[in-house]
């Protein structure tokens, strides 16, 4: 539609022209442009979000990796998060959130700024449809978890909220 307007040739196939095209040759080229805008930054902020949820999955699984070492010496997930931090097993970047810029910079910021929820206490047998960690809140109508066979899942609204209430309310028991 953006190519049809006045000196452009017209359909072929003996088709008269519809509504919209003679609204589309008879728009005002800005408001044409400004259109094509809206629906560019549209794309380009739903691709921007798409990285975000890609940046925070991969930060999540890199802990669980981590978590996996860990616990191959000690037969348990360390008792926080700081601990990885503590023995260089992952950086302190990796407990920020990619949404904000809410992120720790130090081992005692961990708690209050980390873009996770972690679940002290699991081990490498428990039961691996048990979530170990979480984003901290939902966005992009849903959030990532980490389960404790170490796979990363996008698990959808309403239900991503409620399974981080139940882990910030310390429910001994956490599953999809």
């Amino acid at each position: 539609w953006l190519l049809r307007g006045p000196g452009r040739p017209k359909p072929t196939g003996g088709k008269a022209p519809d509504a919209a095209d003679a609204d589309a040759s008879a728009a005002d080229p800005i408001e044409l442009l400004s259109l094509a805008t809206q629906a560019l930054t549209g794309s380009v902020s739903a691709a921007r979000e798409q990285a975000k949820q890609t940046v925070s999955m991969s930060r999540m699984r890199g802990v669980g990796q981590a978590l996996f070492i860990y616990a191959q010496e000690k037969k348990a997930f360390p008792p926080d998060l700081a601990e990885l931090v503590r023995r260089n097993m992952i950086t302190i970047d990796m407990l920020a959130s990619p949404y904000d810029d809410n992120a720790p910079r130090s081992l005692a910021e961990i708690g209050e700024k980390c873009g996770y929820i972690y679940r002290a206490g699991l081990t490498p047998k428990s039961d691996p449809r048990e979530i170990v960690l979480a984003e901290r809140s939902v966005r992009n109508g849903g959030a990532a978890f980490l389960f404790v066979d170490g796979h990363v899942e996008f698990i959808a609204e309403p239900r991503a909220s409620e399974l981080i209430g139940l882990i910030q309310a310390g429910v001994e028991s956490v599953r999809p």
